[in-house]
């Protein structure tokens, strides 16, 4: 018997995994995507302010600080090292060459450096885009490194099989759980609001009688409790804290917005994905979910005590979190992934650059439009995967030509300048502090990108940049869906807004985050 569940266990987890993109932009994208920001930033400190033309001085004032920040960076551990110490591999460059600052290094990282492919190193090729940017600049790739290792952390999500919850039974125990949470918050409702409006202000009196009702649920408490069977987890897994809904009518009930949930997620207004319905229903049969005690992204990324004007994340206990089938579980968002390494980046006096990785993440995942309606569907892995494909075509850039870079550097500072302008508005209200509010942030840069992404819906008729067959068709001619993408009408140009918006972002966050090493 235990035989035969072990196999039945594999063949659930093989086809499940084969039907899932959970994963975002690859994380050669989010290398690029920064280390392009970074010769950005070069090209103003190298070649001066004056190129941009611009005559406000607040702007100015602005190309003035990045021209100052790169500096600031080249004496910063590079932490690489840390990764690969314990790798006896003959390699060139040698192991110990990525024991070194920012500055010292000697060759790019690959955006695979943490898994030791290629000897971690990117080909002999590799060469700044951008005039101004030394060949031998290399901080820029190990920043893009760091932003793309996110998608490594493969311990923040672990699922089991929990029997209690296969065959349905979570789906079903789900819905009655929730008509018996509603029932209850009606007949408290009157009750704690009036309380509310004695002794406090009654604003929140509705959800803090739904909040109670919820902890008094005995039957949920006891069956979450239940443990399961296997373990699940690896790349498929480990996007599913890397979304932000958008979406209106979300249910956001334990964030301000929510995550990750596949019972809310697509494009609004249109049918669900049938590959989200099959993935969703593969889930209940099999009563995958979230192993409370070995998943690390629950401690994570449930936010406490931000005190940044984003609501705090509701804590779950392992109940919560273990009641039902992922199908139905809501993950935290990606703007708490940012403020989990933000936070630590700010607190810490040594100020680790690898603690940045989880911001940065976060802004290429909030320019994804799939991860801004909370999809694994529509669309996404084709989409992402024809990043790599359309990149050089977004920008078109010509090496001796300066005349073909400056544009993109332009528009993307007027955007980094604008998201400045949110970080020091944010900080005169909070004593000048050198803390930003990333969460507000990533929610502003993950709203943008999603009505964008709407508007751009619905000006192709519904081809670009969600497809309600591309996530199908790519389960069995991966290639073409992905060269569909690529071959869209104006692909590269339609995607440039969304990375210019992102890598704006990426230079204010960089030039916040090298203030804290003056």
């Amino acid at each position: 018997m235990k035989r035969y569940a072990h196999g039945f266990l594999a063949c659930m987890t093989g086809w499940i995994i084969a039907a899932t993109p959970a994963a975002a932009h690859n994380e050669s994208i989010h290398q690029a995507m920064t280390d392009l920001s970074w010769q950005m930033m070069r090209f103003v400190e190298q070649t001066g302010t004056a190129r941009i033309s611009e005559t406000d001085p607040e702007f100015i004032a602005f190309l003035e600080r990045v021209k100052t920040t790169p500096h600031k960076y080249l004496t910063r551990p590079s932490q690489l090292h840390e990764l690969v110490a314990a790798d006896s591999s003959g390699c060139a460059p040698p192991l110990q060459n990525w024991n070194t600052s920012l500055g010292g290094l000697r060759a790019a990282p690959k955006w695979d450096f943490y898994k030791w492919k290629q000897c971690g190193s990117h080909n002999a090729d590799w060469e700044a885009s951008l005039a101004g940017v030394a060949p031998d600049d290399f901080i820029g790739a190990a920043l893009g490194f760091w932003a793309g290792s996110p998608d490594g952390a493969y311990d923040d999500t672990h699922l089991w099989f929990r029997p209690s919850n296969a065959l349905g039974l979570g789906a079903v125990r789900e819905v009655a759980n929730e008509a018996t949470e509603d029932a209850l918050t009606v007949a408290l409702v009157p009750i704690v609001c009036l309380i509310d409006w004695l002794f406090g202000d009654g604003e929140d009196c509705v959800k803090d009688s739904k909040k109670i009702a919820d902890t008094v649920d005995v039957t949920e408490e006891i069956d979450g409790w239940i443990p399961g069977i296997g373990d699940v987890h690896g790349e498929s897994w480990v996007g599913v804290w890397h979304f932000i809904d958008m979406n209106d009518g979300a249910s956001n009930e334990y964030d301000e917005r929510q995550g990750k949930l596949w019972d809310e997620a697509g494009v609004p207004g249109a049918p669900m994905d049938a590959l989200e319905l099959v993935l969703m229903a593969g889930f209940d049969a099999a009563g995958l979910s979230v192993n409370f005690s070995d998943s690390q992204g629950i401690g994570k990324y449930t936010v406490d005590n931000a005190n940044d004007g984003v609501q705090d994340t509701i804590r779950r206990d392992q109940a919560k979190w273990q009641f039902t089938s992922i199908a139905h579980t809501p993950f935290e968002p990606v703007n708490n992934l940012a403020w989990h390494g933000w936070s630590r980046f700010h607190s810490d006096s040594a100020h680790p650059v690898s603690m940045l990785a989880w911001p940065l993440h976060a802004i290429g995942d909030s320019i994804a439009p799939m991860h801004v309606v909370g999809t694994s569907a529509w669309g996404h892995r084709p989409f992402e995967d024809s990043q790599e494909r359309i990149w050089p075509g977004i920008w078109n850039f010509r090496k001796t030509d300066v005349q073909t870079q400056l544009p993109a550097i332009e528009r993307t500072m007027r955007r980094a300048f604008e998201w400045w302008k949110v970080i020091e508005g944010w900080r005169a209200s909070h004593g000048n502090t050198k803390d930003i509010p990333i969460r507000q942030l990533i929610r502003e840069l993950a709203a943008r990108t999603h009505a964008y992404s709407m508007q751009q819906h619905a000006a192709t008729l519904g081809d670009w940049p969600f497809s309600p067959a591309a996530s199908t068709t790519y389960l069995v001619a991966e290639n073409d869906s992905i060269q569909a993408y690529a071959d869209t009408d104006g692909a590269a140009e339609k995607v440039r807004p969304l990375y210019e918006d992102g890598m704006g972002m990426t230079i204010a966050v960089l030039v916040a985050a090298g203030e804290h090493f003056e």
